[in-house]
């Protein structure tokens, strides 16, 4: 259990999951009276606020609580001065699949998990981005990164106002599917290459994405290795018939699908693509991006049923 003399610190994202927040807040306030946890709410006005607030902190409280989804999560360990301070999740957010990895299931699930669960090491994914017109961004990620029709999705997706969980991301799969185009890319990684049309590149820390889509079955965050999914130039036909493949992970044996595990990957396309890390989209004009890993440099509250 986490010592109960320190402050624990709620960054609360009051918009994530369509507003659903504020019993989520009231349950977590009530349990840590009951506990006489002191605390102190910080809200996200804007995007990017997250971020702003968790480098405010000092990094000596006894853990940081991240009320929201994973984008929220993403921001704060951006934030963070400490990679390694402690970072709990209570999931109100629209895919919440970082939270699903951690068995944080849903926001009643995780009031006495935040103060019961135990501290783990896992790994932060970091990556460097060019884009379009030279432009660069450096970020940290914990779950997954996907570029090109994935991230087109996830800008849908964001951009909605109803549903959550997969909802969103189905309606917005059959959207993007109208208007896409691949692009061609050149992909390395330790010890291989593809050169090929580019449909979907998903990078990952943990095993889902966009809600439930198991785009990275075989992902653990605490193994010190990304796992690439590259998805070749497919028609629209073939990827719906690839879609519900990914529901269960069995998409990586289809012939369009390269499933390589690394400790970095590079990408460079032709056209500028999106992307997006932890569903937050970094940029919709990419041109190239680098991938490392630093192994077990976050720590996080863990549920009893972590999924990996």
């Amino acid at each position: 259990m986490i010592a109960d003399d320190k402050t624990y610190y709620l960054i609360v994202n009051p918009v994530a999951g369509r507003g659903r927040v504020d019993r989520a807040v009231q349950s977590i306030i009530r349990k840590l009276e009951s506990m006489a946890i002191p605390y102190r709410t910080l809200t996200s006005e804007r995007s990017g606020h997250a971020i702003e607030l968790a480098a405010g902190l000092d990094g000596r409280t006894a853990v940081v609580v991240a009320v929201g989804g994973d984008g929220t999560v993403h921001e704060i360990v951006n934030g963070l001065t400490k990679k390694d301070q402690l970072v709990g999740v209570v999931p109100t957010g629209t895919g919440n699949d970082f939270a699903r990895l951690l068995g944080m299931e849903n926001p009643l699930d995780t009031m006495d998990a935040i103060t019961t669960a135990s501290p783990l090491r896992l790994d932060i994914g970091r990556i460097e981005i060019e884009e379009e017109g030279g432009g660069k961004i450096h970020r940290c990620f914990v779950n997954t990164l996907g570029l090109g029709f994935d991230a087109e999705v996830a800008v849908r997706a964001n951009k909605m106002k109803f549903g959550s969980g997969i909802l969103p991301y189905l309606v917005s799969v059959f959207m993007t599917l109208r208007s896409f185009r691949s692009v061609p890319a050149l992909v390395s990684w330790n010890d291989g290459v593809i050169e090929s049309k580019l449909f979907l590149a998903s990078i990952g820390n943990g095993t889902t994405s966009g809600g439930g889509f198991i785009l990275s079955p075989q992902a653990k965050p605490d193994d010190g290795l990304l796992d690439l999914c590259f998805v070749r130039e497919v028609t629209r036909m073939r990827a719906l018939r690839l879609l519900p493949k990914t529901f269960h992970g069995k998409h990586v044996a289809e012939k369009e699908v390269t499933y390589v595990q690394s400790e970095t990957i590079s990408i460079e396309l032709e056209s500028p693509l999106s992307l997006h890390a932890d569903g937050e989209i970094l940029s919709e004009k990419v041109r190239k991006i680098h991938v490392k890993l630093t192994p077990r440099e976050g720590r996080f509250l863990v549920g009893p049923k972590k999924g990996w």
